[in-house]
């Protein structure tokens, strides 16, 4: 049943993790979209925060 749902709804995928991408990614969350973002690593990391 999920794959007959998910062909009627449109995918976007963002590519990379940064703040673009996240950006786009809490803007879309509640669109009535499927959505795959890739990214090289598993984790979000803002240097100059970690003093």
């Amino acid at each position: 049943m999920a794959e007959a749902v998910a062909k009627t709804r449109p995918h976007v995928v963002i590519i990379g993790g940064g703040f673009g991408g996240l950006y786009a990614a809490k803007t879309l969350r509640r669109a009535d979209i499927l959505i795959t973002l890739v990214d090289r690593r598993n984790h979000h990391l803002f240097q100059p925060l970690l003093y």
